[in-house]
């Protein structure tokens, strides 16, 4: 929902009546976009968490102070304190390009498609970005607005008259048209993840218009309204949230909504939950629980690595490997840290690590940790500890007399794991008495990395294609000394060979 509501609804709404008991710890607006969760506090800080999709758009450590903010499917804009916009995110199509020059915002609203619109205090509507549908055109027909709600190729907004206005979406040059039976206190569009492109109007009694579908069964007054199919929900005057199920779905999925017990000051929806601002400015989320590892500064469990274990190839060379987290939630697992002795030795997205700095007969501690998120790891692995100087078995010292016994020098099988449409990983075997000191890996006959672990995370493929992997281990001298090949088919392609 967009977040200009904040002032107007005070004014049209008199029967709310608690107290909104913030803390400078606390948030005063919030925002939920698509795989990202922001939140201002009330010293104007601003904390966002981002799922694993989301996170080259996380937000700048050298962002400004906010007064709020907005985020939609690929950025995020903010009101900063001195009225100017700030976004960040992915930029195609100019849609962080916002106008600071000589205006004012109250408000701004980013939506899910590549436009960008704000509110100034003299009520004029600006926009920026893609506009091959008229949606970044605000009408010029006299009249101000006081709100602004940015979708994918529509925006809509709120007239001083009290009338919405929607534009876009179709023909640049048709006109701006006139939405529902007026006069309205606030807009809410459902236009966004859920599945039903909804808009209501909040009228001045507390009741809502919904066009194109029936008004929600919903018998109180409220000041705000979300779909979390198969519920309608509504922020009632009082800060309560009532939530029925839509009489027109045969759905039996049951998100737990009808029993939501506190105070809060708003409401935003996740892809099938919800999520509410309570008047003590904490953040919680009721349905889809998932969103609850996006919300800014709360306390969140990272899985700890499992299946650590090392093989040792000879008195100064071992690698250790581990399990990759199969089922990480939304914020997704970003790499790997590796520990020896207590002391970080590198972060990888893959699941092994090649250490051939040891010394014979040396103790050696090894142990990994996830990294989720920026600044989220989990807690430390189950320790495994290496002794170059002794087999596993406790026979045949494996010291500078050790000699490794005749096996293959290449690696001779490699597994493929297709996680994604954009993710793919090959873990293949090394050889013990391997001369490689790295592995060349090349798709579709084209260099693309070098590794001196077993495995290695392709995050550049994309949907519906066929990719042919070749593995080579390459020695000191930098002759190849084999070839393993692996095909991979990402999305429902069948039969790549």
């Amino acid at each position: 929902m967009n977040k200009a509501l904040t002032a107007l609804l005070l004014i049209a709404t008199p029967m709310w009546s608690f107290a909104q008991t913030n803390s400078d710890d606390g948030f005063i607006d919030f925002s939920i976009g698509y795989q990202i969760m922001c939140g201002v506090r009330a010293d104007n800080s601003v904390a966002c968490e981002t799922g694993s999709l989301y996170r080259k758009w996380a937000l700048p450590a050298n962002h400004p102070p906010l007064v709020q903010v907005d985020s939609g499917a690929s950025h995020s804009c903010g009101v900063t304190t001195s009225g100017g916009i700030w976004c960040w995110g992915d930029d195609d199509f100019g849609k962080l390009n916002a106008p600071n020059d000589v205006l004012n915002f109250v408000s701004v609203s980013v939506g899910n498609g590549f436009h960008s619109c704000g509110v100034t205090d003299e009520d004029q509507i600006i926009c920026w970005g893609l506009n091959t549908n008229g949606q970044a055109n605000p009408p010029n027909d006299g009249y101000g607005f006081t709100q602004v709600y940015v979708g994918y190729q529509t925006t809509c907004g709120l007239r001083t008259d009290r009338e919405i206005e929607c534009w876009g979406g179709g023909d640049p040059d048709a006109p701006a048209r006139i939405f529902g039976n007026g006069p309205y206190s606030a807009f809410v569009t459902e236009n966004g993840f859920n599945r039903r492109p909804d808009n209501c109007g909040l009228l001045e009694d507390g009741t809502f218009d919904c066009e194109d579908v029936p008004s929600p069964l919903l018998l109180n007054q409220y000041q705000d309204i979300e779909f979390a199919y198969p519920y309608v929900c509504g922020l009632q005057i009082d800060g309560q949230i009532e939530c029925v199920k839509e009489v027109d779905t045969n759905s039996t999925y049951n998100l737990g909504l009808e029993s939501i017990e506190g105070q809060y000051t708003e409401l935003e929806r996740t892809g099938s939950g919800l999520c509410a601002l309570s008047v003590d400015g904490d953040i919680q989320c009721f349905g889809d629980t998932t969103y609850n590892e996006l919300i800014p500064g709360a306390t969140k469990v990272v899985p700890v690595p499992e299946g650590v274990s090392v093989s040792i190839y000879s008195d100064t060379a071992i690698e250790v490997t581990w399990e990759r987290i199969r089922r990480p939630g939304i914020a997704g697992i970003s790499g790997y840290e590796v520990y020896k002795n207590g002391e970080l030795q590198t972060v990888t997205e893959g699941t092994s690590y090649f250490d051939d700095t040891l010394a014979p007969s040396v103790t050696s501690r090894y142990s990994v940790r996830a990294v989720s998120g920026i600044d989220r790891r989990s807690d430390f692995s189950e320790e495994v500890v290496v002794d170059t100087g002794e087999r596993d078995n406790g026979s045949n010292p494996i010291g500078t007399s050790y000699t490794v016994p005749a096996r293959p020098s290449e690696p001779t099988t490699v597994d493929v794991y297709v996680y994604s449409a954009n993710l793919i990983e090959l873990i293949w075997n090394r050889p013990v008495n391997t001369e490689a000191i790295g592995y060349e890996i090349r798709r579709n006959n084209t260099y693309i990395g070098f590794t001196q672990g077993i495995s290695f995370v392709d995050n550049t493929v994309a949907a519906e294609n066929c990719y042919r992997y070749n593995i080579l281990p390459i020695h000191a001298d930098g002759h190849i000394l084999g070839l393993l090949n692996a095909v991979a088919a990402t999305g429902t392609i069948q039969g790549c060979e």
